[in-house]
């Protein structure tokens, strides 16, 4: 019996000296690795959702491989004037000999354009929904006869006020990078670097990829403005 009593004292004690023990260091890189990789985006802490309402107009839908603007879907590759034809409205837009290709739409902050390597087609697509108040300034630039402002006519003015989605998650000017990380597939590997959170990425398909730019602190970040091009 009193073997007994001395081995569940030593029990006991066993079991506290387990409470009350340090993180061995395994633990604490854990710890570390953990903190890191919920700022980078590859573990995702769960965001409160906020519903964007449905009805406003325009209505632009993403969904993997494809962009549908009120009802009609858009093809990147397309002509410019192909963009142009379904987006409607008052558009800016290149001059005939002026590559690469772009227009845009200041009342709905929406930009679209070609690359240097593929200057004549639209191979991006880039939405506003917030603005700094000094982006759209240019500082001069050194030329043969001195300095001149460059007048940046290829940037849109305004910001979308239509209806945005994602995977069906709305996205508006409030929404932040947490939300929609939250709110849409896993298959679009949506993340940012360790070291911080300004211009998360992903892929929106295997023949999309997304860019974000944010403003605001990594956690609460809401979004300045989505770009979508090929590969």
């Amino acid at each position: 019996m009193k073997k007994l009593l001395i081995l569940l004292l030593a029990l006991v004690g066993c079991v506290h000296a387990q409470d009350t023990a340090q993180p061995s260091r395994s633990e604490q890189l854990r710890a570390v690795f953990d903190k890191a990789a919920k700022r980078s985006g590859i573990v995702k802490d769960a965001a409160p959702v906020r519903t964007v309402r449905k009805g406003a107009k325009p209505e632009i839908l993403l969904s993997p491989g494809k962009v549908v603007f009120n009802g009609t879907e858009l093809r990147f590759g397309a002509r410019v004037a192909d963009w142009k034809a379904v987006i409607g409205g008052e558009a800016l837009c290149s001059k005939a000999n002026e590559k690469p290709v772009w227009c845009k739409w200041d009342g709905n902050g929406i930009e679209i354009g070609g690359t240097l390597e593929k200057p004549d087609t639209v191979e991006e697509l880039r939405v506003y929904l917030n603005r700094d108040a000094n982006e759209l300034e240019m500082k001069d630039i050194p030329t043969a006869s001195g300095r001149k402002r460059v007048e940046p006519v290829w940037l849109a003015k305004g910001v979308f006020r239509g209806y945005l989605a994602i995977d069906q998650f709305g996205v508006d000017a409030r929404t932040t990078f947490r939300e929609i990380q939250n709110g849409v597939s896993a298959d679009y590997r949506l993340r940012c670097g360790l070291a911080q959170c300004t211009h998360p990425h992903g892929n929106l398909g295997p023949e999309l990829n997304i860019q974000m730019v944010l403003m605001g602190t990594p956690d609460d970040g809401v979004l300045k403005e989505l770009s979508l091009y090929r590969p």
